[in-house]
């Protein structure tokens, strides 16, 4: 059952929405209106019902200023017109929707924005472009960003959808490091940061994961990371390799951990910083922070069956992991031939 909460802020009312079911994280979401509201928990609470609720906690939290900043480094710097679409991009950072959650923005957002626009003396071809960007954007964040919740608000016409052109030119984005490129990135990074790559490409945890790891975490005789709060809103543990192990029983030991048990001396934001340095120091050309979680992935696809995997990584969602999958039809085969079951099957008698 749904609760409602009527809050003043300062120059305002707000309305807060809670939801509450076992075995479903706790839901909550601020309106401007009691009835948009009691709209929002209805859909949640039938999508419960009907077994197909996704968490839409990540793009509850995430800002479409702070997505598309993610996408111009992620997306836009790949793109032969980047220095066009940089523009539209700062266009839109300047706009009231850009201070908007990407779940609270709806189809009559978008319509109002078009109507400004054209007020505005606008082309409508800019305005078809402008919200390419933004199409683009959420198609990206519900397929590669987790969060598979998350519905686009503008119409897929054939103005405002970029395509399989666009898509694939994510899809190229997936870049993994290889084991000597990996060998060769670590001289380059200082021990503390070379810890928290180690960590990342051995477990596939992501950035603020990783840091925001305490030494009540770290369960080193179950040879586990548990983490209580993730991106979609729920716990999860995380096995440790070898080599993770060894690198967290490292940090432990070391004196750097705070009083309050935290493991860095370093920010979330640095370690992008310095990575990107130490990257670029080496000569890896077209490498980020969180392609080393793709790393992870791609390398751990080939010991766990997906649904374990999706586990591992903190996904709900199992076509987020089906990517790292591509056995060719000989090692399926190879699979079918070691499998106990074919080697007992035989041939009906006649």
């Amino acid at each position: 059952m749904a609760s409602f909460y009527k809050r003043k802020l300062a120059d305002s009312t707000v309305w807060e929405a809670k939801i509450r079911r076992k075995g479903y994280p706790a839901q909550m979401h601020s309106f401007d209106k009691r009835e948009d509201a009691e709209k929002w928990a209805r859909e949640i609470e039938s999508e419960i019902d009907r077994g197909i609720f996704v968490s839409r906690k990540e793009a509850e939290n995430t800002t479409l200023s702070e997505a598309l900043s993610r996408y111009e480094e992620e997306v836009s710097k790949y793109k032969k017109g980047y220095s066009q679409e940089k523009k539209r991009i700062r266009s839109w950072k300047v706009n009231a929707l850009a201070q908007r959650y990407l779940a609270t923005i709806r189809p009559q957002d978008i319509f109002e924005y078009e109507q400004a626009r054209r007020g505005a003396g606008i082309s409508e071809r800019t305005i078809r472009l402008d919200l390419a960007i933004v199409s683009h954007l959420f198609n990206v964040a519900r397929e590669h960003w987790d969060m598979p919740g998350l519905v686009n608000p503008i119409r897929r016409t054939k103005g405002t959808n970029p395509g399989k052109k666009a898509n694939n030119l994510f899809k190229s984005r997936e870049r993994t490091l290889s084991f000597e490129e990996q060998n060769e990135l670590l001289k380059h990074l200082s021990k503390e940061m070379q810890h928290i790559v180690l960590l990342a490409v051995e477990t596939g945890m992501r950035r603020g994961e990783i840091m925001s790891l305490t030494r009540t975490n770290i369960d080193i005789n179950r040879k586990i990371v548990k983490l209580e709060e993730t991106k979609n809103g729920s716990s999860r543990e995380v096995p440790l390799s070898t080599v993770a192990l060894e690198t967290l029983k490292e940090v432990l030991n070391s004196q750097v951990i705070g009083i309050k048990g935290n493991l860095w001396g370093i920010g979330p934001d640095r370690v992008s910083q310095v990575f990107a340095a130490a990257a670029k120091s080496t000569g890896l050309k077209d490498i980020r922070f969180h392609d080393l979680r793709h790393t992870a992935a791609t390398r751990l696809a080939g010991i766990y069956q997906a649904h374990e995997l999706a586990k591992i990584l903190g996904h709900k969602v199992l076509n987020m992991v089906m990517r790292y999958y591509n056995p060719t039809g000989e090692e399926l085969g190879k699979k079918m031939w070691e499998s106990s079951t074919n080697h007992k099957a035989s041939a009906p008698e006649k």
